[in-house]
């Protein structure tokens, strides 16, 4: 196969910018879909989805499992880091190595980070100069996102390489009203830890505009479960994103974040010091547009960038990571008769990173396509493929098959998808145990699931069985990277109910089992893990959200212990614009673990003020 020009793609990004003048999101496609319904129902929102197929639709209409956070519910939260709400939501996990800004990864139904992908305003954030390119999520903080979507299962016929666990598509926050407004959020608490947040808004006729600071700092505690030696972080972040609408069929977009943190952390093992420090400076940015003719036209130019450097008492510590991936996404929708919906495009992808002081480079074209078939019986059936083309794998192809039927206020639907992960430049070139001559993992994939309504609708319930098989494994073993020849299987449970239980008292439930095809423990994936949300009206002014996280049969190299984590936040109205909160994390003070040897944070108190003017 004929290698992709990375020259070529480096002048033809540019170029069809350029010429466009089209480029980004679905603004102006989603936003007519929303303008259909009534905009009195604040549910609607959280009852479309944008990005299980790329185009504005109804969850009851999608068979694959779709999990969708709104702006009520981050702000319902507990959490300062977009990490910690995601270990709180079914199916997915989280593993940190102690305190705020320390190693961390995230999976989705047990398959490890580098299976997920993560998108910020449609770029994407994975880190191409990492071991396994995987997204690292705990620099991010979560007071700056308007709306989270979890696509679980495999992805890859839309996606591409690495949507084999799921995708998660986070977006920042958007004006909240027209004119010009503001929100402000200051917080301070235990370990030191102080939280700033400002964000500027405009909404006029033609045009959106978010312009936004945040800034973190903690002590911290010592990453160690040995020592008593603090781990302190820094962590600042500008962003920035406006639509511009030139008439009611065309719109531009433009944003972007500049992040930096710095911090200590402590080396592997049970060792602890103070000299192990980092730094490390990520860069994001999209340009684009929508345009609806004949068919809705978007075109997206995205660019991530992550710098790190380390620093150690021995000259073995001290090294730079660095990586960039380049993204161009072309797509085409359009309704082509009354029960038929087609979506298609092309990408491009050029990942590079400094991998043992040398820079190396790979480059990824596709061609998706997805049909939507609303048939009779209230029977929606979406069939979807993808062929890749990799410069250094050759031809991938994928497919993905989905069902949703409909009937009296119950949805069954169900999903078959096949997927593939491309070799990270780390693990073909890392001069330590780095191997040319390995193939993509392929993957297997298939979720069978139910969503219903109890109790005169005040009850909403979901639940779904799955199980994902991944061949060509790839790890870490004999001194290098090697391909497994025996197929790694992941299956589970996932259940979510949110229920109204009266006008004052609002509660969501969600459970996920996972084990192997044995049955047996994951290694780093609780077997079963339980969160609970209370949020309690208290009074005209007073309201308390509070949680329970119950995990148990967590794996790491040892069987680590039970534990039930309890949060409580009390928020105080002092007028429309303003509230005060006192917050307590850990309400027990269970001692417990993530990872085998690495801390948690104690009992801690947070007091807090915010508003929105």
């Amino acid at each position: 196969m004929k290698k992709i020009s990375t020259k070529s793609l480096k002048f033809t990004i540019p170029l069809i910018i350029g010429l466009s003048l089209t480029a980004f999101s679905n603004e102006l496609e989603i936003q007519k879909f929303i303008d259909e319904y009534d905009k009195s129902n604040s549910i609607i929102l959280e009852e479309i989805s944008v990005s299980a197929s790329k185009i504005p639709m109804e969850l009851s209409k999608i068979g694959s499992s779709v999990e969708i956070v709104s702006r009520k519910d981050i702000e319902n939260s507990n959490e300062i880091f977009l990490i910690d709400y995601l270990n709180s939501l079914s199916g997915i996990s989280v593993d940190q190595n102690g305190p705020p800004g320390m190693l961390s990864g995230i999976t989705i139904r047990g398959g490890s980070a580098k299976y997920a992908k993560v998108l910020l305003d449609g770029i994407d954030i994975t880190n191409t100069s990492s071991t396994q390119a995987a997204p690292y999520l705990a620099k991010f903080l979560l007071n700056n996102i308007e709306r989270i979507e979890i696509l679980k299962g495999n992805q890859s016929s839309l996606y591409g390489s690495q949507a084999i666990g799921g995708v998660i598509n986070l977006t920042s926050k958007k004006p909240f009203k027209d004119g010009i407004s503001n929100s402000f959020s200051a917080e301070y608490g235990s370990y030191s830890t102080n939280k700033l947040n400002y964000t500027l808004y405009n909404r006029s006729e033609y045009n959106d505009l978010t312009l936004g600071f945040q800034r973190f700092e903690t002590d911290g505690f010592s990453a160690t479960d040995k020592t008593s030696e603090d781990d302190g972080y820094q962590n600042s972040n500008i962003n920035f994103n406006t639509t511009q609408y030139i008439n009611e069929n065309f719109s531009i977009n433009f944003g972007g974040f500049n992040l930096v943190e710095k911090g200590e952390f402590d080396a592997s093992g049970p060792s602890d010091s103070s000299e192990y420090l980092f730094k490390e400076n990520a860069d994001g940015y999209t340009i684009g547009g929508n345009l609806i003719s004949h068919f809705n036209h978007s075109l997206n130019y995205s660019y991530y960038s992550s710098d790190r450097d380390n620093f150690g008492p021995n000259s073995w510590d001290n090294y730079k990571a660095k990586g960039q991936r380049r993204s161009l996404l072309y797509k085409a929708s359009k309704k082509l008769a009354e029960n038929y919906n087609f979506v298609g495009g092309i990408d491009f992808t050029e990942d590079k990173a400094l991998i043992s002081n040398k820079n190396k480079s790979s480059d990824l074209m596709g061609l998706f396509v997805e049909n939507i078939f609303d048939l009779e019986n209230n029977l929606t059936v979406t069939l979807g493929a993808r062929q890749d083309s990799h410069s250094k794998f050759g031809d991938q192809t994928v497919y993905r098959g989905t069902f949703a039927l409909r009937n009296n206020g119950t949805t069954y639907r169900g999903s078959y998808g096949t997927g593939y992960r491309a070799p990270s430049l780390f693990e073909l070139f890392f001069a330590g145990g780095g191997n040319e001559s390995l193939k993509p993992e392929t993957s297997q994939n298939i979720d069978l699931g139910i969503a219903t309504n109890f109790v005169e609708n005040k009850m909403k319930f979901s639940g779904s069985i799955f199980t994902n098989t991944i061949n060509d494994r790839i790890d870490f073993s004999g001194g290098g990277y090697n391909q497994v020849s025996t197929e790694e299987k992941r299956q589970g449970v996932e259940i979510n109910i949110d229920y109204k239980i009266s006008d004052k008292y609002d509660s969501k439930i969600s459970y996920t089992n996972i084990t192997d095809h044995n049955g047996d423990h994951v290694r780093k994936i609780p077997k079963n893990k339980l969160t609970y949300y209370l949020n309690s009206t208290i009074s005209n002014r007073l309201k308390n959200i509070s949680s329970l996280t119950y995990v148990s049969e967590l794996k790491d190299t040892v069987m680590l212990p039970d534990y039930n984590l309890i949060n409580t936040k009390f928020i105080y109205k002092l007028n429309s614009d303003y509230n005060i909160s006192f917050k307590i994390d850990n309400l027990l003070n269970e001692q417990y673990q993530l990872v085998n040897g690495y801390s948690t944070a104690d009992r801690s108190y947070f007091v807090s003020i915010e508003g929105e003017f």
